[in-house]
């Protein structure tokens, strides 16, 4: 009975666990990126964002909001951990996803 218990419990969070992987994206638009992570979605506009972290296995974005304060999200669809064990080529989509976010923020205006 407790085996049984067990197994549904590991059941039932791999599934929580599968819908929320699925839903992990970045979007881009004109105005504003949406991070769409494990358990929230964080929405920043464009003329907020300070900074974007272009290290793979550290991926974040620093933005500012009123009052001066800052505020950093991680980049969930793109940060692979820190792990020494993967290839160099594992790293460069997400290394070129970065660069192209942060030649986004950076052309604003342009």
């Amino acid at each position: 009975m407790a085996v049984t218990a067990v197994a549904m419990s590991v059941v039932i969070f791999g599934c929580f666990w599968l819908a929320r992987v699925f839903r992990v994206r970045v979007i881009v638009d004109d105005a504003e990126v949406r991070l769409c992570n494990f358990f929230r979605v964080v929405r920043v506009a464009r003329a907020q964002i300070t900074e974007v972290d272009q290290d793979p296995r550290t991926a974040k974005l620093e933005w500012s909001i009123p009052g001066g304060r800052s505020r950093t999200a991680t980049i969930s669809a793109v940060a692979v951990g820190i792990s020494y064990s993967l290839p160099a080529s594992t790293l460069e989509v997400p290394r070129q996803f970065l660069a192209r976010l942060d030649r986004w923020v950076k052309t604003q205006g342009n």
